[in-house]
């Protein structure tokens, strides 16, 4: 009996990370309740990048949020780890930044920054710098059109605020 309810609890835990993987890769996500519970790593990677480049600790750890749900070890075909950093796109940012394991939370939000970072020194619009970084350029395309955002701009942003205010660690 305790057996089958290990089982069906790393069954569960698998369920919650999303893509069935091993509940010991993933067991920062299944204790987060809400989008501003933030795993104190991701706090402590996001408040110390954002200083290094300049860019909002929230805004680092709302895109952690929207792209992984806090889940380090997020794989989405060339996007990966807890940023979904674009590792073909990404491949000289990573050699520069000595990124050696795009799953670590540190390595990840440092070459994740960075890209903010750059994409920040080109253009200073908020929209664009994350319809960039989210590889959306119909999206991009449409904003200069007629000026309306993506869904991802809007939810990477309404969470920024929310993180001002709500945000707990774990």
């Amino acid at each position: 009996m305790k057996n089958a309810m290990k089982i069906t609890l790393k069954v569960l835990m698998s369920v919650f990370c999303g893509f069935f993987l091993p509940a010991t890769l993933c067991p920062l996500y299944v204790y987060a309740k809400t989008d501003t519970d933030v795993p104190v790593k991701v706090a402590q990677s996001s408040e110390y990048y954002g200083g290094m480049y300049g860019i909002d600790p929230n805004l680092i750890r709302a895109i952690c949020f929207v792209e992984s749900s806090y889940i380090p070890t997020m794989d989405n075909g060339q996007c990966k780890g807890i940023m979904e950093v674009n590792t073909d796109v990404h491949q000289d940012v990573m050699e520069m930044k000595n990124i050696t394991d795009i799953y670590d939370i540190d390595q990840n939000i440092n070459c994740g920054a960075w890209v903010l970072y750059q994409y920040l020194e080109e253009d200073e619009d908020i929209n664009v710098v994350l319809m960039r970084y989210n590889g959306d350029y119909t999206g991009l395309k449409n904003y200069y059109k007629t000026g309306a955002v993506s869904e991802y701009v809007n939810k990477v942003l309404d969470l920024q605020s929310r993180l001002k205010t709500d945000m707990k660690t774990y």
